[in-house]
C-alpha cells in the first residue's frame, strides 16, 4: 500500500512539474523588456499597410485592439516615441502617441519594420 501511494505521488509530482516548464517554454515569446527612450522615427512607405496596437501582441493581456495606421489621423509621418520594448523578435516594439481632437494623448505601439 505505501509502495503504492508512492508511486502514484512520484507520477503526480512529474506530471505537475512537466506542464509547468511546457508552459514556461510556451510563453518564451511573450518574455518583454521595456526601455525608456525620446526619439522621433519616420515611417517609411510601408507604413500606410500597417496596424497600431493599444498593446503589444503576444503577451498575456486581453482585449488587445489593432487599427490600422490610416485612421489615426497622424499629421506627418514623423512619430515622437517615448518607449521602446524587446521581445526576442526581428524587429522590437515601439510605443507612440498623438493627441486627439479633444486634446487628449492616446498612446499607440507599432512595430519596428515600419520605422526608417
Amino acid at each position: 500500500m505505501i509502495k503504492t501511494v508512492k508511486i502514484i505521488s512520484i507520477f503526480f509530482i512529474s506530471m505537475v512539474f512537466f506542464t509547468c516548464v511546457a508552459k514556461a517554454d510556451n510563453n518564451l515569446l511573450g518574455r518583454i523588456s521595456y526601455h525608456k527612450i525620446n526619439r522621433s522615427f519616420n515611417l517609411n512607405n510601408k507604413y500606410t499597410r500597417a496596424n497600431v496596437y493599444n498593446h503589444i501582441p503576444n503577451t498575456n493581456i486581453k482585449n488587445i485592439k489593432s487599427k490600422s495606421i490610416d485612421k489615426i489621423n497622424l499629421k506627418n509621418n514623423t512619430i515622437h516615441v517615448d518607449l521602446m520594448a524587446t521581445q526576442g523578435t526581428r524587429y522590437n516594439w515601439y510605443r507612440f502617441y498623438i493627441n486627439d481632437k479633444h486634446n487628449k494623448t492616446i498612446k499607440y505601439w507599432v512595430y519596428g519594420n515600419i520605422l526608417k
